[in-house]
């Protein structure tokens, strides 16, 4: 990667995690992001994963991202921090369009840049 890119996926990286860190729409608390949390007290059942793992505690092999902790993800990749699962997205539409929107446009740049293999390598 050159110095150029570099520096790109370091800026796009530091915007997507602002932006997610100020609308905090994954909500990491003991252990559970804010998927989580709301589908357990709903008793809800879904077939989709995210990083927190298999939401019903079924998958015959753990896919909870080893680089997740209760804070938050531990590793600067781009491509899981401009992924968001279908209930944070719609969190942080309420949350600010403004934000979902730049949200929206790192991830076209990330994706145009070829910065989008992070995640193959961590799931």
């Amino acid at each position: 990667m050159t110095e150029e890119k570099k520096q790109l996926y370091s800026v796009l990286y530091t915007m997507a995690k602002d932006i997610v860190t100020t609308s905090n729409v994954c909500d990491h608390r003991d252990g559970m992001c804010s998927r989580e949390r709301d589908r357990k007290e709903r008793k809800v059942q879904t077939n989709k994963y995210c990083c927190c793992g298999d939401p019903n505690g079924k998958a015959s092999v753990d896919i909870h991202c080893q680089y997740l902790t209760d804070t938050g993800c531990t590793v600067k990749n781009l491509d899981c921090m401009v992924w968001l699962c279908k209930h944070a997205d719609e969190k942080l539409k309420k949350y600010s369009i403004y934000q979902w929107l730049a949200l929206e446009r790192i991830r076209l740049l990330t994706r145009i840049n070829g910065f989008m293999e992070g995640r193959k390598l961590l799931f």
